[in-house]
């Protein structure tokens, strides 16, 4: 599966918004964007590192090529972080 040619759908975008609302209003602007290369990286090292970011904030979805919605998953036996299918 590529991820990387991966794109947000309109209808994606805006169930994310509702993610962002979720979010402390003290979020600072050093903050990356929700669903960004960079949030994804940042949600990623979290949940690697056993930080709290990870969560305190929206989990990350994408939509890929096939039209489906997929969310990241973090599978802590293999240390390894994934997207998976939500539908």
């Amino acid at each position: 599966m590529n991820i990387t040619n991966w794109t947000l759908s309109n209808d994606s975008k805006e169930s994310s918004n509702a993610g962002q609302s979720a979010q402390s209003s003290k979020q600072s602007s050093s903050e990356p964007d929700y669903n960004s290369d960079e949030y994804v990286k940042k949600w990623d090292q979290s949940q690697q590192g056993g930080g709290s970011w990870a969560y305190t904030h929206s989990q990350p979805t994408k939509t890929g090529e096939d039209g489906h919605q997929y969310k990241r998953m973090y599978n802590p036996d293999t240390g390894e972080s994934y997207w998976g299918y939500m539908y």
